[in-house]
């Protein structure tokens, strides 16, 4: 009996998030998140696109917060799009973070962000 192998090796393309211009946007299935092998305290999101193309995310800003606290889901579709930056003031002076919009895709096609249009996290925990 002979086995067949197919090739699962893929070139990772990058997007850095910090560097997408103001309006710009990615979709993908979310299907890891991993350990930054280029930043040690921070997260980097797997994402796959429609057409089966791996991606990998180098979060920033609020996407680094979201992915802290949770809110991302591995197999749900988010459209992250970039906002503008925000101003804070913090314990070494001003400064700003990147800010972006996740939506989430819902199961009947439409994105809806968490916190927008009252859409809610399909955890084990949801009610429909």
């Amino acid at each position: 009996m002979s086995e067949e192998f197919e090739d699962v090796t893929y070139d990772t393309k990058l997007v850095k998030s910090a560097k997408l211009e103001v309006g710009g946007s990615f979709r993908g299935k979310l299907i890891a998140i991993e350990d930054s092998k280029k930043y040690p305290d921070k997260k980097d999101l797997l994402m796959e696109e429609t057409d089966g193309t791996v991606f990998k995310v180098f979060t920033s800003g609020s996407l680094d917060f979201a992915v802290e606290k949770g809110q991302f889901e591995v197999g749900q579709t988010y459209r992250i799009t970039r906002q503008e930056n925000k101003t804070f003031t913090g314990k070494f002076g001003k400064g700003t973070s990147t800010q972006f919009k996740i939506e989430r895709l819902k199961s009947n096609g439409t994105v809806a962000a968490p916190g927008v249009n009252n859409a809610k996290p399909a955890g084990k925990s949801a009610t429909k």
